[in-house]
């Protein structure tokens, strides 16, 4: 973890990529959402299909996988 409780971008997609294996990451963005920082990670499968994994920027878990 980063100082001042972010998760680095290297952790975050770390997990994103366990939450789908064999995908590639296209894009990680460190946004705002509500009062809470959070990782929107954006991974192409290999079927095509984009998939976006949402994970908290404070504890690294993961919050939503679309």
């Amino acid at each position: 973890m980063a100082s001042k409780g972010v998760v680095t971008p290297a952790s975050a997609v770390m997990t994103a990529r366990r939450q789908v294996p064999g995908a590639d990451v296209v894009r990680a963005s460190l946004c705002r959402n509500s009062d809470a920082l959070v990782y929107v990670i954006m991974a192409l499968q290999k079927d095509g299909r984009i998939v976006q994994v949402m994970i908290d920027g404070s504890s690294g878990r993961v919050r939503s996988v679309k």
